[in-house]
């Protein structure tokens, strides 16, 4: 329960160097044969700032854990939150649960694997109980669920709490011998299953992977504040920042602040050094959606990397629509497809590819929320223009329906803060990767005939902001 000798000489060693990358850090206590993790939390006890991941505040398990090791009490924490507009979203998604077909069948070949030959009938029971609950007609592959149907069906094989008890035992065991358990993940669900009812919804929906179609019964968090909203009433004091954090006010409310200060300031950048257009020729809309559309989006596109030098970044609403698209784009230009998941390295190596265009121009066709579209830096004229191609707009599922009437009767802001919101903070963090210096400079592009429209368009950073198809002259005069 405390450092080694050798441990202390460490810590001693590493504070007189000054400042580590963690990479750095982790490289020197390989070497001593010595845990990198508990170095750095014998380290951050001594430390004014502590640099780190929202989950050491925010998850109450994690939180309690390290406040504990580092003899910190929250009234005496400074808080800074930076990228404020994921905090909302990062904390429903630690606060939410699922259990699929697939993870029941993970689920059953561990319990073969480790001979718990007992939990094998009970998994294929779990299993039979959401497929049960898999009753969907027709056209609408998802459904709300109530706690007690799917705890009364369980009840009648086995005492809830017992089953919960077993499977966490079982998974402690396995987890000495491997990492990760299934198991473990199964009781979790059930654990969170059995929670609280406000600002929560329970679904079960059929979902597709690559494996198929599979069935999915979520315990989905719709209010962060049931978590922020303690935290933020025992700091000392706090600031919530991003480039997105528009309106002030939806943050306020969503994380459950009540003592606050908004403010909202200009870019500190040269306007000149900046042209924003809204081209209001095409639609995203599901209703509009149709290959003349997106033959029509597609030629626009090829235009904008025909008008723009360099390199230019294309961010679509998802993967689907820009295959759509892009199948059409035409260029002399080399283009980058973004995959949906890519490895640190595998992100890196496609970004130093980008940036070795620049001479000649590449377009990265990318997608609004997700790897490239917030977080990298591409300074200088590694980056001159910016095309955020539509609204991307939360999918018009139960869930989304269930955050939107949950604002409703919470603030009677429904559609703002469940939907249209979110989607525009994702569209300025997308077109916030084109300017990030004052001697940058570059084109931002909002193609979609909604960006024109009142409730969209006030969402939109104003600085010199012009609705015109006429781009092509504008670009030309610009560059």
């Amino acid at each position: 329960n405390e450092l080694t000798t050798e441990a202390k000489v460490l810590v001693k060693e590493i504070k007189n160097r000054g400042s580590l990358h963690n990479e750095e850090l982790i490289r020197i206590c390989k070497e001593k044969k010595i845990c990198s993790y508990e170095i750095s939390l014998a380290l951050a006890k001594e430390c004014e700032v502590i640099v780190c991941d929202y989950y050491y505040l925010f998850n109450p398990f994690v939180q309690s854990t390290i406040f504990k090791k580092l003899e910190l009490e929250l009234e005496n924490v400074i808080l800074i939150i930076d990228e404020g507009h994921n905090l909302p979203g990062r904390v429903t998604e630690m606060l939410s649960s699922y259990l699929t077909t697939n993870m029941l069948k993970n689920g059953i070949l561990e319990a073969k694997k480790f001979h718990y030959e007992g939990m094998i009938s009970w998994l294929q029971k779990l299993n039979k109980i959401i497929n049960e609950l898999a009753e969907f007609d027709k056209f609408n592959k998802e459904r709300l669920v109530k706690k007690e149907e799917f705890v009364d069906k369980v009840k009648k094989f086995l005492d809830y709490d017992e089953l919960i008890e077993e499977m966490e035992s079982a998974a402690a065991e396995i987890r000495k011998k491997q990492r990760k358990s299934s198991l473990g993940g199964i009781a979790q669900f059930l654990h969170q299953w059995a929670g609280e009812d406000k600002g929560f919804s329970r679904i079960i929906s059929e979902k597709y992977s690559r494996y198929g179609p599979i069935n999915s019964l979520s315990y989905s968090c719709l209010d962060p504040s049931l978590i922020t909203k303690g935290i933020f009433d025992q700091i000392d004091s706090g600031i919530i920042m991003s480039g997105t954090l528009k309106p002030t006010s939806m943050y306020r409310d969503v994380l459950g602040i009540k003592k606050n200060i908004e403010k909202e300031y200009p870019s500190p950048f040269p306007p000149e050094n900046k042209l924003s257009i809204v081209v209001p020729q095409t639609s995203t809309k599901f209703t509009m959606r149709n290959e003349a559309m997106f033959q029509k989006m597609a030629s626009l596109c090829s235009q904008f990397l025909e008008l723009i030098p360099g390199n230019v970044a294309f961010f679509f609403p998802s993967y689907d629509l820009r295959d759509k698209v892009g199948h059409f784009i035409e260029s002399k230009k080399k283009l980058f497809w973004e995959k949906s998941e890519m490895s640190k390295e595998e992100k890196e190596v496609f970004l130093n590819d980008f940036k070795e265009e620049k001479e000649k121009g590449g377009g990265l066709l990318g997608v609004a929320g997700a790897n490239f579209a917030e977080g990298i830096d591409l300074p200088g004229d590694l980056l001159q223009g910016v095309v955020v191609v539509g609204l991307p707009l939360g999918k018009p599922d139960l869930k989304t329906k269930e955050i939107i009437k949950y604002y409703d009767n919470q603030f009677n802001c429904g559609w703002d803060y469940g939907y249209i919101f979110p989607a525009m903070s994702k569209c300025i963090q997308s077109a916030g990767r084109c300017i990030r210096s004052e001697k940058d400079k570059g084109a931002i592009i909002y193609l979609d005939e909604r960006f024109a429209w009142k409730n969209y368009y006030s969402c939109l950073p104003r600085e010199g902001l012009i609705v015109s198809n006429d781009f092509a002259k504008m670009l030309k005069q610009f560059f």
